[in-house]
């Protein structure tokens, strides 16, 4: 069993250099009050008043008047942007546009709105919040990439987000609920970053999501990049926290409750599985369902994964208990009758992990499909990110999801469940 596991760290070592080992902040300037928000003194003040009327559900501006009209958001290039940021900016408003119902319209002389976003190449990656009023800045000179220097389109789409009246989710007020803030960790100057905002400032929409692009990674403004400053309380959702890879399921229905992109539907459905009616009249699913009703399953693009409703079964990666393909995304979602619950078994694991970083993961949807779930990877009982044996589930639908990357495929797992009516 030692050369085995000799043989498994090997290959872990010989894992791409170009894939990065530590989590860092995108947004890194430090002139706002918020390193990527640029505030009036009147939201600098709603910012120092704290949660006073208990814990609710919050993430964006409750004042209407600091929406877009019509959800149409005018915008203005800056002279000094090459085609690479140009480039990126037109992706990341497409990626709103492809999932809400907010339009991004090019401002001319004729567009009949003073108010618009202007982008511009200074070098930090900041935004006001919500509609202002005549011009404003979008600054993504800072959005790129740490270690190869390239925009990334994600955190474009993060200013966006506050532009069109998102704050940073671990800013809530609900938030202690379900992070810890590490004060002394916090590089000095930039302890607002971490405070809460006051009630008054933000509205009431939808549960707290860890996996949101608008949250924090766990070291995001740390003194030395290493030390945590924020932590999950399900600590096996580090693995999400502060990703910038898409959109959650919540930050699109966010914009799109925000925005009222469903309300001339002239019939409503009965979404299931967290599933709601977005701006096309249609079901939106969380990601891995579809359906009319979001209660089918999305076809894995390996020969793995499906729909489980036996009242209980047994189901492991694909290959098990050879390795797994590499490049692939399995899922698997326990559908137990109405008032079910859920019993999740993992009897086998081994899926590759680096200095504590999950490059292929299993991740379990703890808290419902719609919200991102737990990672886990590791080789051995010793590894920080190895699963527990059992997790309960209190609910009826329960996804779980394999993801490989392209190189160091290992034999994954083997797990049972059982369903509780």
């Amino acid at each position: 069993m030692e050369n085995y596991f000799s043989q498994i760290r090997s290959r872990a070592r010989n894992k791409s250099k170009t894939k990065p080992r530590v989590q860092k902040p995108v947004e890194q300037d430090g002139l706002g009050v918020e390193s990527d928000l640029l505030l009036t003194p009147e939201e600098k003040h709603d910012m120092e008043e704290m949660e006073r009327k208990g814990r609710v559900r919050r993430k964006a501006v409750a004042n209407e008047m600091k929406l877009w009209p019509g959800g149409i958001v005018y915008y203005q290039m800056s002279n000094g942007l090459d085609g690479d940021a140009i480039g990126n900016i037109t992706s990341a408003m497409k990626i709103w546009e492809e999932n809400t119902c907010l339009r991004f319209r090019e401002h001319t002389p004729i567009s009949g709105s003073l108010d618009r976003v202007i982008f511009v190449g200074i070098q930090q990656c900041q935004s006001p919040i919500g509609r202002r009023g005549g011009p404003q800045e979008v600054m993504i000179g800072g959005c790129k990439d740490d270690e190869e220097n390239q925009y990334k389109t994600i955190s474009i789409a993060h200013e966006i987000a506050h532009s069109f009246g998102f704050y940073h989710e671990h800013t809530r007020p609900d938030r202690d609920d379900h992070v810890t803030i590490y004060s002394n960790n916090i590089m000095e100057g930039f302890e607002m970053d971490f405070r809460k905002i006051g009630v008054r400032s933000i509205h009431d929409i939808e549960p707290y999501d860890v996996s949101s692009v608008m949250h924090y990674g766990p070291t995001y403004m740390s003194k030395d990049s290493r030390l945590k400053t924020i932590v999950p309380r399900m600590k096996n959702l580090m693995g999400v926290m502060g990703q910038r890879e898409e959109l959650s399921f919540l930050d699109v229905k966010t914009a799109n409750d925000l925005y009222k992109c469903s309300n001339g539907c002239p019939v409503r459905l009965d979404c299931k599985n967290e599933g709601y009616v977005g701006p096309n009249c249609a079901c939106l699913c969380p990601k891995g369902l579809t359906g009319r009703d979001c209660s089918e399953v999305v076809r894995s693009n390996t020969n793995c994964g499906g729909r489980l409703t036996s009242t209980s079964g047994n189901f492991s990666s694909p290959n098990y208990p050879g390795d797994y393909t590499s490049n692939s995304d399995c899922l698997w979602v326990i559908m137990g009758p109405p008032g079910s619950t859920i019993t999740f078994i993992i009897e086998d694991f081994m899926v590759e992990v680096l200095d504590n970083v999950c490059y292929d993961w299993l991740e379990v949807a703890l808290q419902g499909p719609h919200i991102g779930g737990a990672r886990f990877c590791g080789v051995n009982q010793g590894d920080e990110n190895m699963p527990p044996r059992t997790m309960e589930y209190p609910g009826n639908t329960l996804l779980v999801r394999l993801h490989a990357d392209y190189s160091n495929e290992f034999k994954g797992f083997r797990a049972r469940y059982t369903i509780h009516s």
